[in-house]
């Protein structure tokens, strides 16, 4: 995960911007996130500073745009440093541990919501 948010930073991703080729690799990002690591639509937003709904029109747009060529073009340089579906060597055991804390938080919500009633 240190590596995307070094990213998100390095390329102002997190600021509000319209131009073409970051609003693109916004969108493979989040796309790169959520098929990769299977992230909540809020905690990608939170990395981007964003809200779940933007994250969800990346996702549209990347769906979209994903064999256009100028998209290809414009998502290049992210597309080398995070391939889609493959997982960086560091950061599986964020992901793994990830995935553990939010199913013990969602139990944890599912038992106090069962004893509250």
């Amino acid at each position: 995960m240190e590596l995307i948010k070094k990213y998100i930073l390095s390329y102002d991703l997190h600021k509000k911007n319209k131009k073409r080729h970051l609003v693109y690799t916004r969108a493979y990002l989040y796309a790169y996130l959520r098929y990769t690591y299977n992230l909540p639509l809020e905690k990608i937003g939170d990395l981007f500073n964003k809200n779940h709904a933007t994250v969800v029109h990346g996702l549209k747009l990347y769906d979209f745009f994903k064999e256009d060529s100028l998209f290809m073009e414009m998502t290049e340089e992210a597309r080398k440093e995070f391939t889609l579906g493959e997982m960086k060597n560091d950061t599986q055991a964020g992901c793994i541990m990830f995935e553990i804390l939010a199913r013990q938080d969602m139990l944890i919500k599912k038992t106090l919501k069962k004893n509250w009633n």
